[in-house]
């Protein structure tokens, strides 16, 4: 079944159990599916245009990324996230430990890379510098958007929890806890 529209998605969102493993399978809702929900056409073109304009104002006139691309390089991170590898390249090499037929037939390794350095959310020239997540805005938007409307038929009694990853660079948006956690 393809989701071809937010009222699409809502339609077969009404009256499913508040399991959100079973919202997926009730409504045979494949992993592909979710993720096309999630990262919609429209979105994924704003990526891809933010992408290409950054590489224009970088000086590369070369480098182009089109829609079909972005979703590859989208689909790269989201294997890279579970398969890992002690750098990106592994994915490309010719050695049975590493390399992944995926990942290398989706896209070219310095096209990966390419498109890793120019990747872009928003119109940097626009940025004023009052809003810190500028960069990331539309990403954030667009996924509360998105995740509002598959968690709003599942009602106020659930709760979905999060995996906190050790981060020890400097970053001022980073959150500490105001409870001792010892005491």
């Amino acid at each position: 079944m393809a989701l071809n529209s937010d009222a699409d998605a809502a339609v077969v969102l009404e009256g499913h159990s508040p399991d959100l493993s079973d919202l997926c399978s009730k409504h045979k809702w494949s992993a592909v599916q979710m993720f096309h929900y999630l990262f919609d056409a429209d979105f994924v073109g704003l990526i891809t245009t933010e992408t290409n304009k950054y590489a224009l104002l970088k000086g590369d006139t070369r480098f182009r990324v089109t829609v079909p691309e972005m979703y590859n390089f989208l689909g790269i991170v989201l294997v890279s996230g579970y398969v890992k590898v002690p750098s990106k390249r592994f994915y490309w090499e010719a050695k049975e430990d590493t390399y992944n037929m995926l990942i290398a037939n989706a896209m070219p390794r310095n096209k990966f890379e390419q498109t890793m350095k120019y990747l872009q959310f928003n119109n940097n020239l626009l940025n004023h510098g009052s809003d810190k997540l500028f960069k990331v805005r539309p990403l954030i938007e667009h996924a509360n958007d998105k995740f509002l409307k598959v968690g709003q038929p599942l009602g106020k009694h659930f709760s979905i929890d999060e995996a906190m990853e050790p981060y020890y660079g400097r970053n001022s948006m980073k959150q500490f806890s105001l409870v001792p956690l010892y005491s």
